[in-house]
């Protein structure tokens, strides 16, 4: 007969204790937001680099156009946290200085930069700058009315630049352009010389055509500055 197996002397069973799940904050969800492809930026994508589940990414950032929106804000924000206009100079370097930083810093958001908005601590860096150049622009002679007009056309310059500097990237063609030129094919050779002209110099993702629109603002502002260029009285 066999004897029986003594119960005591058998080992219990092992118990697979479950590790701790990863923690993880909105700070660490961008981290690693801004170290992927945009175009594969999913939420699900963000919970599988972090090793968790993704509703522990929506605990924390709601959306996918939300995590866009923290990625190139927090890109900006970095880039307009160095910017320092100095103490000394004129209004067309405050302007120049705060519109070239702007969009050096959307284009280093690349195609997140369409979700930029400004939250809570990018507004408050971004308005000192504003409020800065909006001083030196005032002090110059515009009214606060002209002042806060250039500073808005200089900024829709350094976001439309920067959109088609974005586009543009790794050596692409800009989609208009291509389209531009197939049409050219189409038309009668001849006609359109003006044209066919423009399109050949046409390049607005550059950053001679930012800085030329730029000049251009500066150019009107002295103009409004030197007593021309404002409308007659009624």
């Amino acid at each position: 007969m066999f004897e029986a197996e003594d119960p005591v002397a058998q080992p219990a069973p092992r118990r697979t204790r479950r590790g701790r799940p990863p923690r993880i904050t909105r700070e660490r969800i961008v981290d690693v937001a801004k170290t992927m492809d945009p175009s594969a930026l999913t939420m699900k994508a963000v919970a599988a680099e972090l090793g968790v589940d993704p509703s522990a990414v929506n605990y924390h950032v709601s959306d996918r156009e939300t995590l866009r929106e923290l990625v190139a804000a927090e890109v900006v924000d970095a880039h307009l946290a160095s910017t320092a206009v100095p103490a000394d100079a004129d209004w067309r370097e405050a302007l120049r200085t705060v519109v070239r930083r702007l969009r050096e810093a959307l284009v280093l958001g690349g195609s997140q930069s369409a979700y930029f908005r400004l939250p809570t601590g990018t507004a408050t860096r971004a308005l000192a700058l504003v409020d800065d150049v909006q001083a030196r622009l005032v002090e110059a002679g515009l009214s606060a009315a002209e002042a806060t007009r250039t500073i808005t056309a200089a900024n829709m310059i350094a976001f439309s630049s920067a959109r088609e500097a974005v586009v543009t990237a790794d050596g692409r063609v800009h989609p208009q352009k291509t389209e531009l030129l197939r049409a050219l094919t189409e038309t009668a050779p001849g006609k359109l010389a003006n044209a066919r002209a423009a399109i050949e110099h046409w390049a607005p993702e550059t950053v001679e055509q930012f800085e030329y629109a730029l000049d251009l603002i500066v150019a009107g502002v002295e103009t409004r500055l030197a007593g021309g260029g404002r409308p007659a009285k009624r």
